[in-house]
């Protein structure tokens, strides 16, 4: 099953997202490293494909050749890490 990395809709395609596709459950992007099954937050570049280019934004659409849509939630590692992150930006907030 294929599910977004923002809201975790599943998400009901036989192909590879197009670049601009978005969720449409919550308007993130598809063809995006959050999304893809060889993302990895551990390691460089966070990506394990070793031929792969950087891609700095990793929540926004690109056109990474070797994009493959992760099966099954996402919420493992990367969604801990986010967790924390957003729980350290909470409290600095004002």
């Amino acid at each position: 099953m294929k599910v977004c990395f923002k809201c975790g809709g599943q998400i009901d395609l036989d192909r590879r997202p197009l670049r601009m596709e978005d969720c449409p459950h919550c308007r993130a992007s598809l063809h995006c490293c959050r999304n893809c099954r060889f993302h990895d937050p551990s390691v460089h570049n966070e990506c394990t494909e070793p031929n792969s280019d950087m891609v700095r934004d990793r929540e926004g659409p690109n056109f990474c050749d070797y994009f493959e849509f992760a099966l099954g939630e996402r919420s493992s590692e990367g969604g801990q890490l986010q967790d924390a992150k957003d729980k350290l930006a909470g409290l600095f907030k004002i």
